[in-house]
């Protein structure tokens, strides 16, 4: 909310959201890097450099190019690979990056990300950083508002008639989009399209090539759900005084089902007594972002007296874990599921 606030003009909410993009998709201590190359090449420089090459076919190419080449990958490397991660050329690549700052209008090579600066320790190849910055190209193309800036309902809301009157601004696109999607749901409760969180999931998801790993799966898609999509529309939600969205924002999050666990919430769990063998599942992300708070509040240095939970972890949680006979199940009109 405090960074939406303190940001004006056409572009500038995008611009927010293209960040926290960025820095969901860093692995293993990339987060740093990931948020630099999203500020220096902004997603409005990023779709300038697409249009500019885009006549001669090469618009994505030199959007890549642009990415590596900030993120440092174009520039002295000896043993890169022959294709990049879009399956462009890589000598075509740092041809095309050094094109690029007459058609950007201003200089981007001379102050590219140092390689140093990239964590590579426990980062498994297909969630390399040079894989992500490829990735933001793909999620950049089917940007909304990308093509007409003005309209910013979600088509299948569109194609039922409800168009959404919220952030009907460029600025505003994708948090429009997300509004979009999240009213359409919570207010069709015999919609039988999909649900919510899977509408979600497909703004950020990135398919894979042929025989390809994909550069954005399903299961950090969700993770971007979760951590930055709802998030941002909850404080969209507060600045603007649409505080409605914010409650829809909220509950769509508390009926997410769980991400894929980490090394935190399976040693928290262990702890507490919860996503063990014989003892109670985890079924939502909101109880994974609870053990992640408690891992960094009281859990971590094992002030155990300290733990909000007391000595009745499971039941506690069990009460915030509720699952019905079909997860899956889309959302009905009180904003539950299943």
């Amino acid at each position: 909310a405090a960074r939406l606030n303190a940001v004006s003009g056409t572009g500038a909410h995008d611009q927010v959201a293209w960040e926290e993009i960025a820095i969901a998709l860093g692995y293993g201590g990339n987060e740093g890097p990931m948020e630099r190359c999203a500020r220096i090449a902004t997603l409005a420089r990023v779709q300038s450099v697409h249009m500019s090459f885009a006549k001669s076919g090469l618009g994505e190419a030199a959007a890549e190019a642009f990415l590596l080449g900030t993120g440092g990958f174009l520039t002295g490397a000896r043993h890169a690979p022959e294709t990049t991660p879009l399956g462009f050329q890589m000598a075509h690549a740092q041809s095309l990056w050094t094109q690029i700052d007459g058609t950007s209008g201003k200089s981007v090579a001379s102050d590219p990300v140092p390689l140093i600066a990239w964590s590579k320790t426990s980062v498994r190849p297909e969630n390399s950083p040079h894989r992500r910055l490829s990735a933001l190209v793909r999620i950049m193309s089917s940007w909304p508002g990308g093509q007409q800036p003005t309209e910013s309902a979600y088509h299948g809301a569109s194609r039922s008639g409800h168009i959404a009157r919220v952030g009907q601004q460029a600025s505003d696109a994708m948090i429009a989009r997300v509004a979009a999607i999240v009213e359409f749901r919570s207010r069709s409760a015999n919609t039988k399209s999909g649900s919510v969180h899977g509408d979600l999931a497909g703004l950020v998801t990135v398919k894979p090539l042929p025989s390809q790993p994909a550069l954005v799966g399903p299961a950090r898609a969700a993770d971007i759900v979760v951590n930055v999509l709802l998030p941002l529309l909850s404080a969209w939600g507060m600045v603007t005084g649409k505080r409605d969205l914010s409650e829809a924002a909220r509950k769509v999050y508390a009926t997410h089902p769980a991400l894929e666990s980490n090394w935190i919430t399976r040693e928290v769990g262990r702890r507490i007594g919860l996503g063990g063998r014989g003892e109670p599942t985890v079924r939502r992300a909101s109880v994974q972002q609870g053990m992640i708070g408690l891992w960094e509040g009281p859990c971590r240095p094992l002030a155990c007296t300290e733990c909000p939970l007391g000595h009745d972890a499971p039941a506690r949680v069990s009460a915030l874990n509720v699952d019905g006979p079909n997860p899956s199940a889309n959302m009905d009109e009180g904003g539950t599921s299943g």
